[in-house]
């Protein structure tokens, strides 16, 4: 009997509890690194969508540092005795940086249309946030526009989350990914949310 009790505890504390995990990756190659992650992490969408763009307007989604903060607790408060073998919860959060000398976009006022950027995923025009700053692209007055912005950094989001306590069952989980273009003074030019994808 103490054997038993042994090897479960033995399980939880091995295998089980490398299963239980929070992972959060800074790939930024930019001598302000730390300004970046603060421009990305603090930004508040809903806040800067004051402007009337009918059937974007609702467009508000965006992970922030509240967010993070949030997914990281709750990963810490759940580190303890678990004895289901396939129990995981995990959090993964990687922020990486492109820089380019000229990035051509077509838009309109809901979401990116076309790009020379080669992420798939910064063209999905069904965007689940949506933000441009007008001061550095004019808004669209018909279909779409084309503007040419110079010497710009691209910042990707990545999102991982895994809840699950079956061997098949995929849980409860969450997977997105947002982007943000930001100039050489490190000021928002424009984001976007085009990919969310929660389960069950």
């Amino acid at each position: 009997m103490l054997g038993f009790f042994a090897y479960l505890l033995i399980n939880s504390y091995i295998i089980v509890r490398g299963n239980i995990y929070y992972s959060i990756t800074y790939d930024i190659n930019d001598p302000r690194e730390q300004e970046i992650i603060n421009r990305v992490e603090t930004f508040n969408l809903s806040a800067n969508l004051n402007y009337d763009e009918g059937e974007c307007s609702h467009k508000d989604f965006y992970f922030s540092r509240e967010d993070l903060n949030l997914y990281k607790q709750d990963i810490k408060s759940d580190i303890g005795l678990h004895f289901n073998p396939f129990y995981y919860h995990t959090f993964e959060y990687t922020i990486n940086t492109q820089s380019f000398t000229a990035l051509s976009i077509t838009y309109n006022n809901c979401s990116i249309l076309d790009s020379n950027y080669s992420e798939g995923h910064f063209l999905d025009p069904w965007s689940f946030g949506f933000y441009l700053n007008h001061s550095m692209v004019p808004t669209v007055h018909n279909a779409s526009n084309i503007i040419t912005l110079t010497d710009v950094i691209i910042v990707k989001v990545a999102i991982y989350y895994k809840h699950s306590g079956e061997l098949f069952s995929s849980g409860i989980g969450k997977e997105f990914i947002q982007y943000l273009v930001l100039n050489q003074d490190y000021q928002i030019i424009l984001v976007n949310v085009p990919y969310i994808l929660t389960y069950p």
